[in-house]
């Protein structure tokens, strides 16, 4: 499966690593930016809010906190592991790096709902409505696996750019298809040097697949033909 960047964005920057946005100069200028964050490192988020220092970096992570009325959670895990626990959800809670930078205690789905082990998730949709956001300005996405279920598009959200790192690119093409549709154009692709390896029962190598960062800015249609 092939992936070609089909729009040229000349004010592009490289956040971190694979996280690329367009025109970072215009957003710091745009009143009431908003970004979502979610699945990405501590070194990520803090060059994420260094490139956008006038806006607000909302950071999902469902592992921070005890969610709903699922309060055994801490109670599964081993008891050699609970202070350790404890400590870094201590340090996440007490680490801000400014007030631009907002810590929600969920992650995001198909669908709004609370695991057993006392993990919650919510959808797009309902994060924005849940928040007041009408529009963000930049979503970013690195959550292992999650990105193919979720549903981008609901209700046609404004959402201005994505970069997503998407994992097994050729088990399938309808979503990345949709971008396209919904006025996204691809601007930038970043194969990772990391791949995913998997393995038979006899411990053969049976597929190899690298993950593709892909970073989308929403246009006016009527730069489409």
């Amino acid at each position: 499966f092939f992936l070609k960047v089909d729009y040229f964005c000349p004010q592009e920057e490289q956040v971190y690593k694979h996280v690329w946005i367009c025109n970072p100069t215009y957003l710091n200028k745009k009143k009431n930016c908003i970004v979502y964050s979610s699945g990405l490192s501590r070194n990520t988020n803090q060059a994420l809010l260094q490139a956008l220092p006038s806006c607000d970096i909302h950071v999902f992570d469902p592992s921070t906190n005890i969610t709903g009325t699922r309060s055994n959670w801490t109670q599964q895990v081993p008891p050699q592991f609970q202070q350790q626990q404890q400590q870094q959800q201590q340090q996440i809670q007490q680490h801000q790096f400014s007030t631009h930078q907002h810590q929600h205690h969920w992650g995001f789905a198909e669908s709004t709902h609370a695991t057993e082990e006392g993990r919650l998730f919510r959808s797009i949709s309902d994060t924005m409505q849940l928040l007041g956001h009408d529009s963000i300005d930049v979503f970013v996405l690195q959550c292992g696996g999650c990105e193919w279920n979720l549903r981008y598009f609901e209700d046609d959200p404004a959402i201005s750019q994505f970069s997503i790192q998407f994992h097994n690119l050729r088990d399938s093409t309808l979503l990345l298809e949709r971008f396209p549709a919904h006025q996204y154009v691809l601007f930038h692709k970043d194969v990772m040097a990391a791949v995913e390896h998997k393995y038979d029962d006899s411990g053969a190598l049976r597929d190899s697949r690298r993950i593709h960062a892909l970073s989308y800015l929403k246009l006016h249609k009527g730069f489409f033909p």
